[in-house]
């Protein structure tokens, strides 16, 4: 099921970046696998990916944010909030909301999202 985007409802800013975050279904098969996918922008509520694989609106994900390679990963769960076909065919526009955020975690978001505004 493939649900709009919903541009028009953001709350937060929203900053490119392009940097792999790891994903991993929570709730799924009994061997869970992960995957590194490419993300195109982030806000403190969530983030977009870029996915070879179709995920279902709802999935929840728990996502690994790695800022600098020498800095520990901000870690989050999420859940599928819209999936969109992106311009090549074998890949998915994935929105995630962030579900489950640390303090410590929402203030490392923010100290990321700063540093890309006006890239």
């Amino acid at each position: 099921m493939l649900a709009p985007l919903q541009q028009g409802k953001r709350v937060n800013v929203r900053v490119d970046y392009f940097d792999p975050v790891e994903a991993q279904p929570i709730g799924g098969p009994t061997r869970p696998r992960a995957w590194a996918l490419l993300s195109g922008d982030v806000s403190e509520g969530g983030v977009q990916l870029s996915s070879p694989e179709m995920l279902a609106v709802n999935t929840c994900l728990l996502l690994s944010i790695e800022p600098e390679p020498w800095v520990e990963p901000i870690r989050a769960a999420g859940r599928v909030a819209w999936v969109a076909q992106a311009d090549s065919p074998d890949r998915w526009k994935i929105g995630v909301t962030f579900t489950d955020l640390s303090e410590d975690a929402r203030e490392r978001l923010r100290a990321l999202v700063a540093s890309h505004q006006g890239s």
